[in-house]
Order: C-alpha cells, then sequence, then structure tokens
C-alpha cells in the first residue's frame, strides 16, 4: 500500500513539474515576442500617421474620412486647393477634433473645386490626403449661390458652410456657397 502511495505522489510531482515547464516556455516565449517588437519598434519607428484619401467627393453627400493613428484625438481640416495653381493650399474648414479613427463630413464646397483633408495628431505628426475634385450633387434641391466677385476670399470662407433650410413641405433643401 505505501508502495502505491509513492507512486502517486511521484505521478502527481512529475505533471507539476511539466506543467511548470509548460507554463515557463509560454512565458519565455511571450518575452521573445516583447522582445522582437520593440527591436522592430527600434528598428522601423513607430507607425506613422496616414490619411486615406476619399476615391470620389460629390456635393451635398457625406463621406468617409479615414486615418491609421496611434495617438488619437485628431484634428482634422478641409484644405481648399486652388486649381491651375501650385503650392497654394489654404484651411477653409476646421472640422474639430475626433478621438477616433474616421470622421463622416458632408461635402459642402460646391463642385468644380478640388479639396484635400488635413488631419493633425496629439504628437503633432501631420498627414495630407491627395486633392479631390468634388462632383455635382444629384440632391434634387441643391441650390448654389454664387457671391459676387467683390466679396473677399475671407468671407467667402466663412460662409462656405452648408445650410439646411425647410421648405413648406418640410422636405430639406440644402443651400451652399460657392467659393
Amino acid at each position: 500500500m505505501s508502495g502505491s502511495l509513492k507512486l502517486n505522489h511521484q505521478f502527481y510531482f512529475q505533471v507539476i513539474l511539466s506543467h511548470q515547464s509548460q507554463t515557463m516556455k509560454t512565458f519565455t516565449l511571450l518575452i521573445q515576442l516583447a522582445a522582437s517588437v520593440s527591436v522592430i519598434v527600434a528598428q522601423y519607428g513607430p507607425v506613422p500617421l496616414i490619411i486615406n484619401t476619399p476615391p470620389s467627393l460629390t456635393e451635398c453627400e457625406p463621406v468617409l474620412i479615414q486615418w491609421t493613428n496611434v495617438a488619437l484625438l485628431v484634428s482634422i481640416n478641409v484644405e481648399y486647393i486652388r486649381v491651375g495653381t501650385t503650392g497654394t493650399i489654404e484651411t477653409i474648414q476646421q472640422l474639430g477634433k475626433v478621438n477616433d479613427t474616421f470622421f463622416t463630413w458632408t461635402v459642402n464646397i460646391a463642385a468644380g473645386h478640388s479639396v484635400g483633408f488635413e488631419v493633425t495628431d496629439a504628437t503633432g505628426a501631420v498627414a495630407q490626403s491627395a486633392a479631390v475634385p468634388i462632383q455635382p450633387g444629384g440632391f434634387p434641391l441643391s441650390m448654389k449661390i454664387r457671391l459676387p466677385a467683390l466679396v473677399p476670399d475671407k468671407v467667402k470662407q466663412a460662409y462656405g458652410f452648408l445650410l439646411e433650410l425647410w421648405n413648406l413641405e418640410f422636405s430639406p433643401v440644402r443651400v451652399f456657397f460657392e467659393l
């Protein structure tokens, strides 16, 4: 009877050792993985801030703007790109700060213009999209109001936003200003 007890203790001891051995292997693997990730980050640097250029923009339509980012809290700007000039980019809308990797913007700039997007993260990293031309919208009641040429550019920029008005039948009419 004591021989069988001894056998049980040995078996139990072997099971504990093999379990500890497996735990130690897992722990060692995790340490090696963490060290590898540290080496990769040190060698290649942090993940850069990248904004994805939307495939198209249509006036009065929403568009999803996405970016990759490690440091959230991103500020987003819409940049007006003057066609026919080089290097002329103006911020025309500041869309605010977002604590995510996407933002839905309703295009409120008239067709025929090109815009780009700029995001700045909490670390100060900046990414810009390519210029995207705005296409005419299919919204049946969209109305364009062309501001007179004598109105200064800064005033045009200040009022280059989308207004939602309601007609007598309570269907939306979208009015926006051309730059």
